[in-house]
């Protein structure tokens, strides 16, 4: 059997993994990525090539958090760990394979655990709201009010939004904060008015945001069409007097190019979880009536605890009246709900 390198090179890997793979959306890969893994290895054999097959093995809710985007998951890895194999001659990665923590398992006994794994980017919390998907939006000062109102009504899809300077601690050093929430973004929006061109910031952004391989939206208010390297992009149109009407197209628009790990679905919940009133929870009910496939069981479980614990859930009317949202939860839910007293609890079926 040849000395094979996959084992000496598995933390590197795990560590280029962690260093391209920043931000929310990539909360979930990132959680795998450094889960005990065992290594199958030569499991194909193509000449002078051999192929390893990695065997991650996750915890209990990881796995369910996963299961439902499980092969998205796993083909993501392989094809990022296979980049990072490049230098290595003669060995790949065959597949990738996400399987639940089974102490029984010789396999899962043998796993290689995590060590000295970069952490994702910190010091940016304070920028976004928890749970939600992080928006950066480049735009001129001189039309930072339509900005903020686009931001107001992203806020209800779960959508965190940058706005620079607006968004800015006076007693921060502004480079530094525009820096941290560059680096931190899920997703990043350029504002495009008949002057964005003429900013330097909004150019330096814009070339961040390319270089770094972030999802990129040119949101086009104006008669100015994208240039330079936006310019093979197709551009969202949008009337600056309709912010409500644009973040729409936004979130639509987020969900069909750049979704493919669910972050808008967790964004949705999350926000929806956090309304601060009544008004705000029946516009977020709408949003959240858009998922059509079933919760997760940890999803479940977030939206009977925020609903028993958040008094503008569980006492709004507008949601409530002929048990609107009870029902919504039992139809996307694999286990069933009643309600007493403004508080959601499972119903528990005992067997004959």
């Amino acid at each position: 059997m040849p000395n094979f390198k996959i084992k000496k090179k598995l933390d590197h890997l795990r560590r280029e993994f962690s260093i391209c793979h920043k931000g929310s959306r990539y909360e979930l890969l990132n959680k795998v990525v450094i889960s005990p893994v065992y290594i199958d290895e030569a499991f194909e054999e193509y000449g002078d090539s051999f192929g390893h097959r990695l065997i991650f093995y996750v915890s209990e809710s990881l796995y369910l958090e996963a299961k439902v985007q499980r092969k998205q998951l796993e083909d993501k890895i392989s094809e990022s760990f296979n980049k990072a194999l490049r230098a290595v001659d003669d060995e790949y990665i065959l597949d990738v394979l996400i399987e639940l923590h089974d102490p029984s398992d010789l396999k899962c006994q043998q796993a290689i655990s995590s060590s000295g794994i970069v952490p994702l980017s910190e010091g940016h919390e304070h920028l976004w709201k928890q749970g939600h998907l992080k928006l950066f939006i480049s735009h001129r000062d001189s039309h930072k009010k339509d900005v903020s109102l686009l931001a107001e009504h992203l806020l209800s899809y779960g959508i965190s939004c940058f706005v620079a300077h607006e968004d800015i601690e006076p007693t921060e050093e502004w480079r530094r904060e525009i820096e941290r929430a560059l680096r931190s973004m899920d997703v990043f929006l350029a504002f495009l008015t008949e002057d964005f061109y003429k900013g330097v910031w909004t150019s330096q952004e814009v070339g961040f945001a390319i270089a770094m391989g972030t999802p990129f939206i040119p949101l086009k208010v104006s008669n100015k069409d994208p240039q330079g390297f936006m310019g093979t992009l197709q551009a969202l149109r949008a009337c600056h007097k309709n912010m409500e009407e644009a973040a729409e197209k936004i979130f639509e628009t987020i969900c069909k190019r750049f979704d493919a790990l669910g972050i808008t679905r967790k964004a949705v919940i999350s926000s929806f979880t956090q309304s601060p009133s009544y008004r705000e929870t029946i516009n977020r009910f709408k949003k959240l009536k858009k998922i059509k496939e079933n919760f997760t069981i940890e999803e479940e479980k977030a939206l009977v605890e925020a609903f028993n614990e958040n008094d503008q859930l569980s006492g709004c009317v507008g949601i409530n009246s002929r048990n609107q949202f009870l029902k919504f939860l039992n139809s996307r839910s694999q286990n069933t709900y009643r309600e007493s007293n403004y508080k959601i609890e499972q119903e528990i079926v005992t067997p004959f």
